[in-house]
Formats: C-alpha cells, sequence, structure tokens
C-alpha cells in the first residue's frame, strides 16, 4: 500500500511540475532570449540539437511539449520550428532509458537545492534568477515525481499477483501493447515504463519480446496522454499535441510490424551474459 501511494505521490509531482513549466515558460519573453532562441533554431541542424537537449533536459516528452508550447505561445518560436524540435525530443528523452542507473530523484534535489541556495544568498530577485527558478523549480518537481514513480513501482515485481498478471499479459501482442499503453497513461512516462518493463525483464518476470511491445504500448500511450488530459487547449497548442501524438503513433506502427513478423530477428532472449545488451535493444525500441 505504502509504494502505492509513493507511486501517486510521484505521479501528483510529475503532473504538477508539468504545469508550473507551461507557465514558468511564459516569462522569457526578454528580446535577448528571443534572440538566443532564434540563433538555436536558425537552421535544422541547431533545431535537432536544441530539440535533443530539451528531451534530455527534462526526460519526458510531456514536458519537452510543454516547455516548447510555452516558448510557442510566447512567440519565440515559430509553428514550423516547434514541431521540428518536437521531433527530436523524444531523441533527448532516450537518454534516460540508456543510462537507466541514473539517479533522476537525485538531480531533483540537486535541483531544489539550487533554488534554496539562491533564497539564501538572496539572489532570487536577480532578474536572470527571477526567471530561471520557477522553470529550475518546475523541472525538479518532475524528476523527483519521476523517482517517486521509480520507487513505488520497483517493488511491484516482488508480489505474486504482479508475476501471475504480467504472465498472462505477456502471452500476446496486443495484451502486451494495451498493458503498456495503459501503465503510460498512468504515470504520463513512456521512459519510466520503459525503465521499469527492463527490470522486470532481467528479473525474468516477462519475456523481451513481450517488453518490447510494452514500450511500443508506452509510447503510444505518452502520445494518447498529451491528446486526453488537454482537450482544452486550442489554437496551434492542440495542433502541437496532434503532431506529437501522430509522431509517436508513425513511429510505433513502423517499429512494430517488423517485430510481428519476426521478433527473434531484432531481438535477444536474456542471460548473464547479455543483460546490458538486452537493455540496449529495449532502448533502441523506444528510441525508434
Amino acid at each position: 500500500m505504502n509504494n502505492i501511494v509513493i507511486a501517486l505521490a510521484g505521479l501528483g509531482l510529475f503532473l504538477t511540475g508539468l504545469s508550473f513549466l507551461g507557465q514558468a515558460t511564459k516569462a522569457f519573453t526578454s528580446s535577448s532570449f528571443n534572440k538566443f532562441i532564434s540563433r538555436l533554431t536558425s537552421n535544422s541542424i541547431k533545431r535537432a540539437f536544441t530539440g535533443s537537449l530539451v528531451g534530455a533536459l527534462s526526460q519526458s516528452t510531456s514536458a519537452a511539449t510543454f516547455f516548447i508550447m510555452g516558448l510557442l505561445q510566447s512567440n519565440m518560436l515559430k509553428f514550423k520550428d516547434s514541431l521540428s524540435l518536437l521531433a527530436w525530443s523524444g531523441v533527448g528523452t532516450s537518454i534516460l532509458v540508456f543510462l537507466a542507473s541514473i539517479d533522476i530523484q537525485f538531480v531533483g534535489y540537486l535541483l531544489f537545492s539550487i533554488i534554496g541556495l539562491a533564497y539564501l544568498f538572496n539572489v532570487s530577485k536577480e532578474k536572470v534568477m527571477f526567471l530561471l527558478v520557477p522553470l529550475i523549480f518546475a523541472i525538479g518537481l518532475i524528476f523527483v515525481g519521476l523517482g517517486l514513480i521509480k520507487i513505488g513501482t520497483a517493488s511491484f515485481s516482488d508480489y505474486f499477483w504482479v508475476n501471475e498478471f504480467f504472465e498472462f499479459a505477456s502471452e500476446t501482442i496486443i495484451i502486451s501493447v494495451v498493458l503498456g499503453l495503459f501503465f503510460t497513461l498512468a504515470t504520463q512516462s513512456a521512459s519510466s515504463i520503459t525503465i521499469i518493463v527492463i527490470a522486470l525483464v532481467y528479473s525474468s518476470v516477462i519475456p523481451v519480446e513481450s517488453a518490447a511491445f510494452m514500450v511500443i504500448g508506452s509510447n503510444l500511450g505518452s502520445g494518447i496522454a498529451l491528446v486526453l488530459f488537454h482537450t482544452h487547449l486550442e489554437g496551434q497548442q492542440k495542433r502541437v499535441l496532434f503532431f506529437q501524438l501522430i509522431n509517436k503513433f508513425a513511429g510505433s506502427f513502423i517499429l512494430l510490424i517488423p517485430l510481428i513478423v519476426n521478433a527473434e530477428l531484432f531481438l535477444s532472449t536474456p542471460s548473464e551474459n547479455n543483460s546490458n545488451n538486452l537493455a540496449i535493444q529495449l532502448a533502441l525500441v523506444y528510441l525508434f
């Protein structure tokens, strides 16, 4: 019961952080910041780098989407450029999956400590820090929330009913995909679900093929969650959400076809000698 509460608390912090992140980016309206953003998005190579960086820093396509929408709403980005940043943000979020051992919650605490020092030394009212503190706080909430979700769900595989459930769920492709989709709708983080799935494969709770289909389902769930939970948005913001949804669906279905035809051609079975290789395989599934 305690683990469930911890996971739900993490989800609450994560969603609050997303909301704060969108509000914090609206404050960046100075001409110098506009010029800085313009330089970062002046060509396709810079947009690819910037989008990947946004995804790497936020470690959530949802968070990256709201950050980019905030820039778009503040007229610092052209709509076409915002779509390019969105497409590349998913590349950045895959870093967390490739480096699953990183303590993302500790990074959140580190960001909170920066805010504490800013207030302690009375520099929070300085022009730059006045703009950065809300942004740092929002990102800190997202990281701590993801960390709590990971902690709350990490011990689920210790329960007999969880093992039975996953064994049943991994029997068919459809159930595996739907399961990944459902958990991502609940947690709002496809990268976190992918990390948990990798842990379940290490524990021999589910086979690697089912894990790959769960990762695909989590990607679908991430896109659906953006549209489903933010129906109040209109105009360009709504178009951004649907672009992200289409982007995720396209990648998922393109990858789904060869895995259905012959999953063994792309995935190897887990063993003591290829655990790192297994993590890389599932991380690549997430990235693609």
